[in-house]
């Protein structure tokens, strides 16, 4: 039996990740005829000893600041027909398809494979973003590693397979700033030493731009940008070029501004020597830009010429793998799509262009993850962040997509409720109702308040953490005057003693009070009866003790906040303190207490401040002398006397209507 592959990797000192890189090829090893070569390059004994359960072909390779040198080692040695190489920081999740496609006999038909590689930004894997690697190459006599960093094949011969595979990456992960400088301190010399001996090497001028780059150095990667554009046309590629122009763009828009970035991309697209990615990069680029100067009419034309570029490779696979090469991977510029395309639609709907809202619409890839987490959120922020007029416009053009997306269907049934189809409605709502969406789930339960459908099965599949956060939301959907009924309609259809509608009835009162400015006696007979509901609804989840003062820290805010409120009223406890501790408990209700403290201010000045009746009848002997002095236009006269008469009797409103009149007199 032939020799299938060869299984290449170098081996540093780092013994955890290689650990998990040669776990990860074992599957390969067990049913594909394969050898596994690892080339030692670190000093750590125990490295060792954990290849040698692996292989028993070990190469002992003295590091001398040269990737190609150490990857062509493993090269030079291999009997497979095929060469696979990793980094011992990398781990396949699953081999199945690689197996698959050597035991199928399908290698037979390519000359080289494609693999993702999912680079991580931090240790929780939460954060990464997703290149595309031609680790997987047919050998051939000519076949070797270029580039002391960076290494890469000298060349792959077409057809290239890609496989729906991936490796787990954490090389870039900067747990401590000294791992990425100790990164840069052993690239960057070696690529400066490689320009010194051959300046007119135009791939190690793109490798030191993508280094600066990495190390937020810009003043350098622009000038080496300009040293790689400006070197003579024998020593270019058009490949090169394409990429190095693009970074220059972004280089320079971040140190010059948009203008001069948008001045540079347009004079390449005009005279520089491009293939189509290096042009389709430089037009998704001029979309961005022109969307951040507002030329809404350069961003459609820009996106038209972008998708214009990304049909060609869509359509012709074989375009696509001969374009992607060293930096340049032509399914990432592709990958750009849904995100010029959602800056194109917002300049559509600034220029009111439906037939290209729709258009672009169609180009997302709805009903996939994806979308869920990447553009949801910016499709409804948008939304909310235009007028009526447009925001109607918008909600049109996604009737006219045809997809059975969440997202899609939400906007649709939207747009059934303000056009008033309530059959309509209901037919969404069922297309809806098993959503795990928080965003459908929320405006399902709005509607419900209009349209009383069935909503217990929805609800009761959330946690109360997420149905507190969802009601967050809710209470901005909810006109004020409509709580009442609202909360009316929630109450049967969740039931009265349901966790879910007494939480909901909370918040809502809550607002209520906040939104209404309440005040006076209208203000503490609801906090009177909000107070009552909430302690009736936790009393019987705590323990008796757990309502001491010293515990209440630990109790939800609004139960403590309502114990306190209570406790102002009852004999034996400081009134204002009490509110206070309240207010504290919980600030949300801050507003509210404030509001009921000032109140309480001033019934205890108007209680206080009340005169006697002999008093009150010698203020209006004053009174009735001062009205003598206004009818015989004596004001000069009534003013100071009116205006200690004030300050003796606040609360009389007629003093102050005469005090008004005798300055408008005078």
């Amino acid at each position: 039996m032939s020799m299938k592959l060869t299984i290449s990797i170098l081996l540093s000192d780092r013994y955890n990740t290689i650990e998990k890189c040669l776990e990860s090829i074992v599957p390969l090893l067990q049913q594909v005829p394969c050898e596994l070569i690892l080339t030692i390059t670190g000093k750590d004994p125990k490295v060792r000893e954990l290849a040698q359960q692996y292989t028993d072909h070990i190469i002992n390779y003295k590091w001398i600041d040269d990737f190609a040198d150490a990857r062509n080692q493993g090269l030079k040695e291999a009997k497979g027909e095929w060469f696979l190489f990793l980094d011992d920081d990398e781990w396949f999740e699953d081999v199945t398809p690689l197996i698959q496609f050597f035991n199928s006999g399908e290698y037979q038909a390519y000359n080289g494979a494609i693999h993702r590689v999912r680079n991580y930004v931090d240790w929780k894997g939460k954060e990464y973003y997703e290149s595309h690697s031609t680790r997987l190459a047919k050998i051939r006599s000519d076949l070797r590693f270029e580039g002391k960093v960076h290494e890469h094949y000298n060349s792959i011969f077409l057809p290239v397979k890609e496989l729906d595979i991936f490796v787990h990456h954490y090389g870039y992960v900067q747990k401590k700033r000294e791992i990425g400088s100790q990164k840069v301190s052993r690239n960057l010399p070696l690529l400066l030493d490689m320009v010194e001996k051959n300046p007119n090497n135009q791939g190690t001028l793109v490798q030191l731009v993508q280094e600066y780059a990495n190390i937020q150095d810009l003043e350098k990667a622009e000038l080496y940008c300009y040293k790689g554009l400006e070197l003579n046309s024998q020593y270019r590629d058009v490949q090169n070029d394409g990429w190095l122009y693009w970074m220059l763009t972004k280089v320079v828009f971040s140190r010059h501004g948009v203008n001069q970035a948008i001045q540079i991309a347009a004079d390449a697209l005009k005279t520089g020597r491009l293939n189509e990615a290096g042009k389709m990069q430089l037009y998704g680029m001029l979309v961005t830009f022109y969307a951040v100067v507002k030329e809404y009419k350069n961003v459609i034309d820009s996106l038209e010429q972008y998708l214009f570029y990304y049909e060609q490779f869509y359509n012709n696979p074989v375009l696509r793998q001969e374009q992607t090469r060293g930096l340049v991977v032509v399914d990432e510029i592709m990958r750009m799509k849904e995100t010029v395309c959602y800056q194109g639609i917002q300049a559509a709907l600034f220029l009111e262009q439906a037939e290209k809202i729709v258009m672009y619409l169609k180009e997302f890839s709805w009903n996939t993850p994806k979308m869920l987490y990447s553009y949801y959120n910016s499709f409804s922020s948008l939304m909310n962040s235009i007028s009526k007029e447009k925001r109607e416009l918008f909600q049109e053009c996604f009737l006219k997509v045809n997809s059975e997306d969440e997202f899609i269907l939400l906007q649709q049934m939207l747009y059934a409720h303000r056009k008033k189809k309530k059959d309509e409605v209901f037919i969404y709502y069922h297309k809806l109702k098993n959503s795990k969406d928080t965003r459908v789930r929320l405006y399902l339960i709005w509607l419900a308040g209009t349209y009383e459908y069935k909503i217990q099965k929805i609800v009761q599949t959330m946690s109360m953490d997420e149905w507190q956060l969802l009601l967050i939301e809710l209470l901005k959907l909810v006109e004020v005057e409509e709580y009442g009924t609202y909360c009316r309609v929630m109450k049967d259809l969740l039931g009265e003693e349901s966790a879910y509608y007494r939480q909901l009835q909370f918040r809502f009162l809550e607002q209520d009070m906040l939104d209404r400015q309440m005040s006076g006696d209208e203000l503490k007979k609801l906090l009177d009866y909000y107070t009552e509901q909430i302690c009736d609804y936790y009393n019987i989840i705590y323990r008796k003790e757990m309502l001491k003062e010293e515990y209440r820290y630990l109790l939800h805010p609004e139960y403590a906040f309502s114990l306190y409120y209570q406790e102002a009223w009852k004999e034996g406890f400081d009134q204002i303190t009490s509110l206070k501790k309240a207010k504290d408990a919980y600030p949300r209700m801050l507003v509210v207490i404030k509001r009921l403290m000032e109140h309480l201010l001033r019934e205890y000045d108007r209680v206080h401040s009340s005169i006697t009746p002999e008093f009150q009848q010698l203020g209006e002997q004053v009174k009735e002398q001062v009205r003598q002095m206004m009818q015989i236009g004596q004001y000069e006269t009534a003013l100071p006397i009116v205006s200690q008469l004030v300050q003796l009797m606040p609360n009389d409103l007629e003093v102050l209507r005469l005090k008004q009149n005798i300055l408008l007199h005078m």
